[in-house]
């Protein structure tokens, strides 16, 4: 067992156990999960090398991927990058497929977590390094249901040739618990070629919220609207802001989300 470099995502349902204890189908639920796990690898799959490590622990997962796990690029079509902006979009990646099926199953979820970028080793069920100790204390730090890029994933976007509005990293502040912000990179979940699933990803994942958990819950409802105000902002980034607009045109949350700074002329 050695350490090499490359990027782990750490991510949790926000919600989840609210959702259990609520009484709903605990078959149908593992039954989803399951389906996910599967199209999820499936992305994998798509890699250029599909080597990805997945480790699922109830509603917790972690991702890796070494440089040595991917060729750049990791998509045929795109510019070659570095071995380690490779690593760190494979990741990406697949926390975007996760993101996009999970919104989308009879119970969705939304996901809230952290990727870094560091040292790491994998053997058998094991996964231990600096990028795993820096994902652990700090994939609960947002309050809001987003992955985010730590200052280790950070420093890898930014010597990339990668646009400054990308659908795939969004930029925005991200809410911490205790009123703090960091403005850096999140996984957009609104990529091309969606479609009419844009809808239904975004209706998944502002639902979740509502499951099994009390719409009076102070700390649920500021989530929820931290959440709908980087869901506007990665749809502008997408090229369509008038789906968020059409979606909440009847909602309350509007004239919340009009007020966020970041969305200013939506």
């Amino acid at each position: 067992m050695r350490l090499e470099k490359g990027a782990i995502a750490l991510i949790d349902a926000l919600g989840f156990r609210e959702m259990v204890a609520s009484g709903v189908n605990l078959g149908e639920m593992l039954g989803a999960l399951t389906k996910v796990q599967k199209l999820v690898r499936e992305e994998r799959g798509r890699l250029a090398s599909g080597r990805v490590t997945f480790r699922f622990m109830s509603d917790s997962i972690l991702l890796g991927v070494r440089e040595s796990d991917v060729r750049a690029p990791i998509y045929p079509g795109h510019d070659a990058e570095s071995p380690s902006f490779a690593a760190l979009e494979a990741v990406v990646r697949c926390v975007y497929a996760l993101i996009r099926y999970s919104a989308t199953m009879p119970y969705p979820m939304a996901y809230r977590g952290c990727i870094t970028y560091g040292d790491f080793a994998i053997a058998n069920n094991y996964v231990l390094g600096n990028a795993v100790n820096e994902a652990a204390g700090m994939y609960e730090l947002a309050d809001a249901a987003l992955v985010w890029l730590t200052p280790s994933a950070m420093q890898v976007f930014s010597q990339s040739a990668r646009p400054s509005r990308d659908p795939t990293f969004v930029e925005f502040p991200v809410p911490f618990k205790g009123g703090r912000t960091y403005r850096t990179r999140c996984v957009g979940p609104f990529l091309s070629g969606l479609g009419k699933d844009r809808p239904r990803i975004l209706e998944g994942l502002i639902n979740s919220f509502e499951h099994g958990r009390a719409s009076s819950d102070l700390g649920v409802q500021i989530k929820k609207q931290n959440t709908m105000a980087f869901l506007a902002k990665a749809m502008n980034e997408s090229g369509h802001p008038e789906v968020m607009t059409q979606f909440l045109l009847n909602r309350t949350e509007l004239a919340v989300l009009a007020s966020q700074p970041d969305n200013q002329g939506m």
